[in-house]
């Protein structure tokens, strides 16, 4: 009993056995956490360089696609095989030229030619202008369009009023 008194101890609780192995899956939770963080800067930094290429790759198909444009548009006016810079007699002969050709042909003739020369618009082009047009948020109120006419309306009232 003095040893108890010299040296207290605190006496020993029983230990609940659910909380007992707690250590355990407290660490098992923090790995966990760590692990998913590693992989989530890794799939981060996997999403930055796929987003990188795929940008550079829509800069080179860009490049591409205005090289080609510049090439076709070069091709059409004939640059390539002569001066870049067409002279007014030149000019002048290729409008004649044209002239005589829309002359010597009618309207349905030269409509059915541009038909399969030029390239007619996408496909519901014209749906798409429709609904783009018609959105509702290039539609006005009924009260709207009567304030702005009203507002109109006043103004030139006024205009009117200070020039007599």
């Amino acid at each position: 009993p003095i040893d108890s008194i010299c040296n207290p101890s605190t006496p020993e609780r029983p230990v609940n056995p659910i909380l007992q192995n707690t250590g355990n899956h407290v660490d098992e939770f923090v790995d966990a956490l760590e692990t998913e963080e590693k992989l989530a800067t890794e799939l981060e930094t996997i999403y930055d360089e796929v987003w990188k290429d795929a940008l550079e790759e829509e800069e080179t198909l860009t490049r591409a696609i205005q090289a080609h444009e510049r090439d076709s548009i070069a091709d059409e006016l004939d640059v390539s095989k002569g001066s870049s810079v067409l002279s007014f007699n030149e000019l002048k002969v290729a409008y004649d030229s044209e002239a005589s050709f829309h002359a010597a042909h009618s309207w349905d003739e030269l409509v059915e030619l541009e038909e399969t020369v030029v390239e007619a618009r996408e496909p519901g082009h014209g749906l798409y202008m429709h609904e783009r047009l018609s959105s509702p948020s290039r539609t006005v109120s009924l009260e709207e369009r009567r304030r702005k006419h009203e507002e109109k309306q006043a103004k030139a009232e006024e205009l009117r009023a200070r020039a007599h």
